[in-house]
Order: C-alpha cells, then sequence, then structure tokens
C-alpha cells in the first residue's frame, strides 16, 4: 500500500455506495454528493490501496477480482459503524426527536398517516418521518428505526435480525365503485367472475394475498387492466374500471365499497432492530402502533366498513 492516511469510514462508505449503485451518480445520490467528489474519491481509495478496485464499463462499475476480495471486509466496517451509532442512540431515554417509519404507500396513506396525530397529541417533542415504497428498506443501516410490513399470512416478515411484533390480522376482499355495482351488479357466485371487469395483477406484481385467487376466479371476467401495485388498483377501481382485490381497510371513506366475502389475509407486522427497542422515541412510536392497530382491528379484519 502507498504512503497515505489509513482508511476512513468514509471510503468505505463510498466503496459500497459505488458497489451498491453501479454507477458515480447512482453512489453520489446515496451519499448525498455530487458525481465529480465519488470519482475523485475512489481513485484516492484506489491510489492508496495500490489497487484498481472497479471496472469502469458501458454497463456502469463492475467489481474487479480485488474489489470482490474486499467487499465481506467492508460490509464488517460498516455493520460496525452503524452498531455504534445505534448504541449510542440507544442511550437516549427522552421521547423526544426524529423517528422514521418504513411502511408501503398503502398503508401509509389509507391508514396509518391518517392516524399519526394520535401519536402527535401523546408525544408533541417526536417528529414522525414516513418513508413509503416498495424497495426493501434495512433496519440495519439506519434506513429507518421501525418498519411495517403487510405479509401473506404464514409468510416470514423478515430476513433481518430484528424484532418482530404482529400487529394485527388484515382482511383483502373485491372491492368496487357504486357506480359499477349499479352498472353490473354484484357476482353471483363466489369464485367465478364470469360476466364482470376485473383489474388484474401484471406478471410482475410482487406476491400479494389473494393473486392466486383472483387469477383463478377472473379466468373467465374480463380482465381489462393489470397492474403492479395495490395502489394502481384502487385508482382504477374507484374509476370504475372493474372489481380490484384490495385490503378492506381501503374501502373506508364510501369511494369504494366491498363485493362479497374476504377472500385472503395478511398480517401487518412491526420490525425494529434489537437496540433501537428501548431508545425512549422509538418505544414511545411501537408503543403508539400497538395502540392504533388494537383500536382499529375490526376495520383491518373487515368487519366494519361500506359493503354491496
Amino acid at each position: 500500500m502507498k504512503d497515505r492516511d489509513p482508511l476512513r469510514w468514509d471510503d468505505v462508505r463510498v466503496f459500497l455506495a459505488a458497489r451498491r449503485e453501479r454507477t458515480m451518480a447512482g453512489a453520489a445520490r446515496a451519499l448525498g454528493v455530487d458525481q465529480t467528489t465519488v470519482g475523485r474519491r475512489l481513485a484516492a481509495i484506489e491510489e492508496a490501496l495500490d489497487a484498481r478496485l472497479f471496472d469502469r464499463t458501458p454497463e456502469g462499475l463492475v467489481l474487479t477480482p480485488a474489489g470482490e476480495a474486499i467487499v465481506d471486509a467492508a460490509e464488517r466496517v460498516e455493520e460496525s459503524a452503524h452498531a455504534l451509532v445505534r448504541r449510542a442512540f440507544g442511550e437516549d431515554r427522552r421521547a423526544e426527536g426524529t423517528v422514521r417509519i418504513a411502511t408501503s404507500d398503502a398503508f401509509a396513506e389509507h391508514f396509518l398517516a391518517p392516524r399519526l396525530g394520535r401519536v402527535r397529541a401523546r408525544h408533541p417533542g417526536i417528529v414522525l418521518e414516513l418513508c413509503t415504497g416498495q424497495s426493501f428498506v434495512a433496519l440495519s443501516r439506519r434506513e429507518a428505526d421501525v418498519a411495517v410490513r403487510l405479509r401473506p399470512k404464514g409468510s416470514p416478515p423478515a430476513q433481518e435480525n430484528v424484532i418482530c411484533r404482529r400487529l394485527a390480522d388484515v382482511a383483502w376482499a373485491l372491492q368496487a365503485s357504486p357506480a359499477y355495482v349499479q352498472r353490473h351488479g354484484s357476482p353471483g357466485d363466489a369464485e367465478d367472475l364470469v360476466g364482470h371487469d376485473v383489474v388484474g395483477l401484471d406478471d410482475d406484481a410482487p406476491s400479494l394475498p389473494g393473486g392466486d385467487w383472483l387469477r383463478k376466479a377472473s379466468a373467465r371476467a374480463q380482465v381489462v387492466a393489470r397492474v403492479t401495485s395495490i395502489v394502481t388498483a384502487l385508482a382504477a377501481a374507484r374509476a370504475g374500471l372493474g372489481l380490484a382485490l384490495l385490503p378492506c381497510f381501503m374501502a373506508e371513506g364510501g369511494a369504494l365499497a366491498r363485493v362479497g366475502p374476504v377472500r385472503a389475509w395478511a398480517e401487518a407486522w412491526m420490525l425494529v432492530h434489537p437496540d433501537l427497542q428501548q431508545v425512549a422515541r422509538v418505544r414511545a412510536v411501537m408503543d403508539a402502533l400497538v395502540q392504533i392497530a388494537t383500536e382499529e382491528a375490526a376495520l383491518l379484519r373487515g368487519d366494519v366498513g361500506p359493503a354491496l
């Protein structure tokens, strides 16, 4: 190795960001710096190690054998740095500060966000951040403090080393707009949607509760659209396009009504890293999420709400 200061944590962050994003532009976005800075720092790291870590190709950054050789060590350094932060964070005993909650767009918009005022009322010193989307959020890297995930019943809630608590059962059923039901009526056969328009699932859609049932039941129906997310399915159903299989809580508000019985079940799980579960502000938010799920259990089970 050439004569240079020892590698710093920031050097490891740049290397790992470049490996994960596979472009300098992507790594720059992930790190919150400009692309020129990433290129300069990668060059400096390679000079310090006297080894080329990446090949620059038209398809992006590709690890060289030397780069592959240091991935495990770099990730161990990353985990140690995050563990240090988590443990220091765990010494904070005040129910004040920011708590970042990761969940899906649909659950955030149609269930959680309208109820977060209850958390703020109890803990005005806590600032809540909602991180939504389909991509996986790593609690071990402090990308969020708490996660709420909906999984098909019986599926594992996480593959990470995290604390998991089941919050509620979540019912899924066919839903439609009142205008659609007025035009087409309700399905007469619980297992056959012949004569009905259906919002189906695209082949690239994630595994959703009732997905297999929907594909079978709609075999003789008219599939008018295929979607990859339940947010899009909701919008299509609200527009009167057809029947959509959705969580029952998404019918709240009257724009949609449940058509027929519950077709599938999911489970809502709350996840937190073991190092954070006793942090006062995180604990306060976790307790509030449990209370909200308990108070709204009937809605989540599909026992209340408009039905046809």
